[in-house]
């Protein structure tokens, strides 16, 4: 289970249906591979992952989203106009090294925003993304990952606070970014926030072997992957940061 993070959670649960006629599954093989699913509305999602990234040849499924609502600030359920999405499984597996999930809408979205939940719909909250040719999120573990148009985001969603440190992370790096380019100092501050957690994983995986088998390192890599994806290393003082979103 994710460790609290520093932030007190103010937590965002969906209400997501799938379209499950539409599942893709592969086994993806520890060289490395890729996997596609389309959804109804034809946008299609890529998984790729590199030779570094699994340890052993590894089932993976894909199952687009259909819809997703969520609760306004008045208390009414509210489907979202725009949610393109897709369900990763095994949920909560990590990579090793960072895959890439290319999403390729129907339609063109002007002001790509992403989104991810820790599984089921629970604890959504934003989720950094690159908006070049093509849209592109930088996966380090299986959960489920939207895309919408910034103009249908729910507000609710870049409010919410996940309950999990990882997923907090995610959030920060997608606010960070979300104006354009970040400081050094901004860099840094988030760097500083969560870098506390890698170290006490580490400590406590070094004189306990059930707590290092229980995930806890997957979860301190991918702290550092989320990091290392983001640029937040020592370069980060002396020089600018390009957008992510």
């Amino acid at each position: 289970m994710d460790e609290p993070g520093p932030d007190e959670a103010q937590p965002l649960s969906a209400t997501i249906t799938y379209a499950e006629d539409a599942t893709t599954v592969a086994v993806v093989p520890r060289s490395g591979g890729s996997l596609t699913a389309t959804g109804p509305d034809g946008t299609s999602y890529r998984l790729s992952t590199p030779g570094t990234a699994l340890v052993t040849d590894t089932e993976i499924s894909m199952t687009p989203i259909s819809s997703i609502a969520t609760s306004s600030e008045s208390g009414d359920e509210m489907t979202w106009s725009r949610a393109l999405g897709v369900r990763i499984e095994p949920s909560g597996l990590y990579f090793l090294d960072v895959a890439s999930l290319t999403v390729t809408p129907a339609e063109t979205l002007d002001d790509a925003r992403a989104a991810a939940s820790s599984g089921d719909g629970t604890d959504l909250h934003t989720y950094p993304l690159i908006q070049g040719a093509e849209i592109a999120l930088p996966i380090i573990h299986l959960s489920e990952f939207i895309v919408t148009d910034g103009i249908y985001l729910p507000v609710e969603v870049p409010t919410s606070i996940p309950a999990g440190a990882q997923a907090q992370l995610e959030r920060d790096i997608a606010a960070t970014y979300d104006d354009g380019e970040a400081t050094p100092e901004e860099v840094m501050a988030v760097r500083d926030k969560y870098w506390p957690y890698v170290e006490a994983i580490l400590e406590s995986s070094a004189t306990d072997c059930a707590f290092a088998e229980s995930g806890q390192l997957a979860r301190a890599g991918g702290i550092v992957r989320l990091l290392a994806i983001a640029g937040f290393d020592a370069a980060c003082r002396t020089r600018p940061m390009s957008r992510v979103t």
